[in-house]
């Protein structure tokens, strides 16, 4: 029943084009100006009770409060309700001192009128509930004063001022930290709201730009114009799609990219590649932006090959039955951020032109790429010499097509760690640890790291490891720990082989597919080599810290750089 009359009350004065925060305020208003009315009816009874005419004013507050309320059902006009109630709760209790005897003698009943001024600052804010509070204070001892000076027109027994005394305080105390209460609440879901709608927009943008790209323009709006020396570009288009489409249904037309696309997405995820478009069926990626890497035409090879085999494969995108056309180039790019309305984070360059007509003059089912990017890919990757081709605005080119990974030739594979492989993994450690470590790090920490202690704990890592394998040896591994890279050691004789970026790569991608949205590493500061490689690759020095490090009965600080990167 109680539920019923708060809902029926919550309508009151309620519009149909009123938004919802329009709806919170006037229910609010009507529910507690509600409240306040039984209880003024209660205190004019008492007051009257006892021979004292302070009485008719809480009565004189009813009709008016009770009238205001009648009214408003009628007229919906909250700005009137609002200024009534508000001039009411003001100024009848705080008058009300004046017959009752002045400030203790009336048992402090103008405390009520306090809720004049909160009112104010609750549905008309600040300024407003500055000014209310002002003209409350004035009328408050204005009338406390007056009251003093002309006594009671009654006389009032001790005992009920004190006993009113101690209801003014209590019940309008309630009402004043219930209003506070549910001003509170509307707060936390206002803000609770707004983080919602922030986290929704910042989803939104980082689907549309690169993560890096975001987070600048989120920090600060600003131009983005980066200039790179160095990075791929892939364009792939489906062949013969327009007159295909032609024939088909806008929902499947649209549902048929969708599906090929979305793997691509997946497929440049797991490479660590940024997607920069789609131009109706053109797929168009990229590497080395806006990160750079120098492995960039690398991971769009593999890319390449992976898109090629989806469209072969059952269990990728091979049932839709269609064929792409493949192009590649590498060289210096411009990238940046256009557009005011709708953002779009695009390159331009001689290089990008180059790599769309390596597509556009393409073969259907092949991978079509400059000398540029066979001469980074050459030594890894089989690619078959097409020769010399027109291209368009080019002129004469070499190219070639690539056709797979060099599995034979020394590409390292990637895998994860098993206790056999727990001697290989200490021996690397061992010797590199020396390496980066001697004579940067206390002495105390030398002392504990004898070759006996890495193959000790090289079987307790073995989950946290991923190792790199040439030709069935075991020649690198990275250790991973939550948002952690924590150790990555490449042996001696396979140092610049590009097998250090490899790990890295798969471990930013362990990282990043665990949900986090940056990594960390330490590095000794003495280990100037380690520093520039990680730099090379996109990470920045956050600093010194105290990191540490695992020692036979506590751990071992010691002085090193912290390097993050988001990923």
């Amino acid at each position: 029943m109680v539920e019923s009359a708060l809902v029926r009350l919550a309508q009151v004065g309620v519009d149909a084009t009123d938004d919802e925060n329009a709806r919170q305020r006037k229910t609010l208003l009507v529910l507690v100006a509600v409240l306040i009315l039984p209880i003024s009816l209660v205190w004019g009874v008492l007051y009257l009770a006892i021979g004292t005419p302070g009485g008719y004013l809480a009565l004189l507050y009813f009709v008016v409060s009770l009238g205001a309320i009648a009214i408003f059902a009628r007229t919906r006009d909250f700005d009137m309700l609002l200024r009534v109630e508000l001039l009411d709760i003001m100024l009848a209790p705080t008058i009300s001192m004046i017959p009752l005897g002045g400030f203790l003698a009336s048992g402090a009943i103008g405390l009520w009128g306090i809720l004049g001024p909160l009112g104010a600052l609750v549905f008309s804010g600040v300024r407003a509930g500055i000014r209310w509070y002002l003209a409350y204070l004035a009328v408050f001892f204005a009338s406390g004063v007056v009251g003093e000076v002309t006594g009671s027109l009654a006389p009032i027994p001790a005992w009920f001022t004190s006993t009113m005394l101690a209801l003014n305080i209590a019940v309008g105390g309630t009402i004043v930290f219930t209003l506070l209460a549910l001003f509170a609440k509307q707060r936390e879901e206002a803000l609770a709201a707004m983080r919602i709608a922030q986290d929704s927009a910042e989803h939104l943008l980082r689907n549309v730009l690169p993560r890096t790209i975001a987070d600048k323009l989120r920090a600060a709006p600003q131009t983005i114009a980066d200039q790179f020396p160095s990075a791929s570009i892939l364009f792939a288009d489906v062949v013969d799609f327009t007159p295909r489409s032609e024939g088909m249904a806008a929902a499947d037309v649209v549902g048929m990219l969708d599906h090929l696309f979305s793997h691509f997405d997946a497929l440049a995820e797991r490479h660590g590649v940024e997607k920069i478009k789609t131009i109706g069926d053109c797929y168009m990626v990229a590497a080395g932006v806006p990160s750079p890497r120098p492995d960039h035409a690398r991971a769009l090879a593999l890319m390449a090959l992976d898109m090629v085999e989806a469209m072969r494969s059952r269990d990728g995108v091979g049932h839709l039955g269609l064929e792409l056309r493949i192009g590649i180039n590498s060289g210096p790019v411009v990238a940046g951020v256009i557009g005011r309305s709708r953002f779009l984070y695009d390159l331009w360059g001689d290089a990008v032109n180059t790599a769309s007509r390596m597509e556009s003059h393409g073969v259907p089912g092949r991978i079509q790429i400059t000398r540029d990017t066979f001469e980074l890919i050459n030594h890894e990757f089989v690619c078959e010499r097409r020769g010399t081709v027109t291209i368009k605005g080019k002129g004469a080119m070499e190219t070639w097509y690539l056709m797979a990974r060099r599995e034979s030739a020394g590409a390292p594979r990637l895998r994860p760690a098993t206790p056999d492989d727990a001697d290989a993994i200490a021996s690397i450690w061992s010797a590199g640890w020396g390496d980066g470590h001697l004579g940067n790090v206390p002495e105390e920490l030398v002392a504990v790291r004898h070759e006996a202690s890495f193959r000790a704990r090289a079987p307790e890592r073995i989950d946290d490891t991923t190792v790199a394998e040439v030709d069935g040896e075991v020649v690198a591994f990275v250790m991973v720990v939550d948002d952690e890279i924590e150790q990555v050691y490449v042996a001696a004789a396979h140092r610049g082989s590009g097998i250090a970026d490899a790990l890295m790569e798969d471990a930013e991608r362990q990282i990043r597919q665990a949900g986090h949205a940056s990594a960390w590493l330490a590095v000794v500061d003495g280990n100037a080599r380690a520093r520039r490689f990680y730099e090379r690759r996109g990470w920045s020095d956050a600093g010194p810290i105290v990191y540490d490090a695992a020692g036979e009965d506590s751990p071992i600080p010691v002085p090193a750089r912290r390097y993050v990167k988001q990923v």
